[in-house]
């Protein structure tokens, strides 16, 4: 039905597309005073790039495929 219903279509999109719009990024680590220290910048980038950069699909077809899950 997702296929070939058009309600069903626009509201799978409907709820699929804001979450593929938004921008998506690692903070680093904040300690009490509320300031970060190099160490914790240093992960928060590391993983950033592990995760959306160093992956083989892009970042919009790995959402895609993780949304489905709203339509099974």
């Amino acid at each position: 039905m997702r296929r070939t219903d058009a309600q069903v279509n626009a509201s799978l999109l409907a709820m699929e597309l804001p979450i593929r719009a938004t921008k998506r990024y690692i903070e680093p680590a904040y300690n009490e005073d509320g300031e970060t220290e190099q160490e914790d910048e240093d992960i928060a980038k590391f993983v950033e790039t592990a995760i959306f950069e160093d992956i083989d699909n892009s970042r919009d077809d790995l959402l895609r495929q993780i949304l489905t899950m709203l339509a099974f």
